[in-house]
């Protein structure tokens, strides 16, 4: 789909509910490492007294760990927890790691064990839960701003926005002609990912609806994917896109900020904000899922906020109640336990 910045990502299938103290969260790790290097056929090592750490609304212990071969960094093994349960197990290898490993990397390494052999689980979308507020999410009174690649300088007079793939007619679009076409549209709260909203914003933009109805979607198109020159991609079910999906160019009645996403960006209602996509050139209506930049590192491929879909499910158990489980409480690598 794209030529993100993590070319090369895996995953695991990961049967463990049972984790009481950080060292379990190391010992899966290094499980998932030596098993990674088996494949691989290469000495990968992963570094535990470097592993990034966050508590992420409020249920869910992220652990990054930097991969190295030798003194060399060569990507980084994430290790989702919630409840007691390991909830996915992933990460991204940089492309300059295929010339040091064997022929065996691919665009998608997908490791299907980690304590049980063909125990895979797929893409599993969660039951929403019947509630009035966005669970666990914080309001404030304003966004904070993430840039994967950086804010970018960009030329209106050269910025076009395509869109391809299954349909039957290609479209391109200037800014004016978006902008010509763009409307008013209902307020809504933005949930980030990381557990906070912010609401009161007064949104412009063309509803994706109109956009795809002028280039007649196929009906083997079941995704839609969005992606600007930098390498940031997302995804999102075709499905959720036309039923709710803006391309905005406004925000409170002035023109997309820079670092908003100017000229334009995707916005979804119901979904965590990483996949309102900013700075977007591309729309490509695909037939497969493919991960875009952030659902390679982990995050959940359609990103339900009513679900709490912050993350993959690759656990079997979790996968099968359609709803997270276990009391979740934040455990962090400071705690009793830690290996040294």
């Amino acid at each position: 789909m794209a030529d993100t910045p993590v070319p090369h990502s895996f995953e695991c299938t990961v049967d463990v509910d049972d984790v009481e103290e950080y060292n379990d969260i190391t010992m899966v790790a290094l499980s998932a490492t030596t098993f990674l290097a088996d494949t691989l056929g290469a000495e990968l090592e992963i570094s535990i007294d470097s592993v990034h750490w966050e508590y992420i609304g409020r249920r869910f212990n992220l652990y990054a760990y930097p991969l190295r071969i030798g003194d060399e960094a060569i990507g980084e093994l994430r290790v989702v927890e919630s409840g007691g349960y390991v909830v996915n197990v992933t990460g991204a290898l940089e492309a300059s790691i295929s010339s040091k490993i064997s022929n065996k990397v691919s665009e998608k390494l997908q490791i299907e064990k980690l304590a049980k052999k063909g125990n895979t689980v797929d893409t599993v979308f969660l039951e929403p839960r019947d509630s009035e507020t966005a669970p666990g999410q914080v309001t404030i009174p304003r966004f904070i701003v993430y840039a994967a690649e950086g804010i970018p300088e960009i030329s209106i007079s050269d910025w076009r926005l395509r869109i391809s793939g299954e349909v039957s007619f290609p479209k391109t679009l200037s800014y004016e002609e978006l902008v010509r076409h763009s409307r008013l549209l209902s307020e809504y709260e933005f949930h980030c990912v990381t557990g906070w909203s912010t609401g009161g914003h007064q949104w412009r933009g063309v509803p994706l609806s109109e956009l795809l109805g002028e280039v007649g979607v196929a009906s083997s198109a079941k995704w839609l994917a969005a992606r600007n020159p930098w390498g940031y991609a997302s995804i999102v079910p075709l499905s959720i896109a036309t039923e709710e999906g803006v391309v905005i160019t406004h925000i409170d009645d002035k023109p997309l900020a820079k670092e908003h996403g100017f000229p334009a960006r995707l916005f979804f209602p119901s979904l965590y904000g990483w996949k309102a996509a900013k700075w977007i050139t591309e729309i490509i209506l695909l037939s497969k899922y493919e991960d875009g930049f952030w659902e390679s590192l982990a995050y959940h491929e359609r990103g339900l906020v009513s679900a709490e879909e912050r993350f993959k499910i690759r656990n079997p158990a979790i996968a099968s109640a359609r709803k997270l489980v276990g009391e979740p409480r934040r455990l962090p690598p400071e705690r009793k336990g830690m290996r040294p």
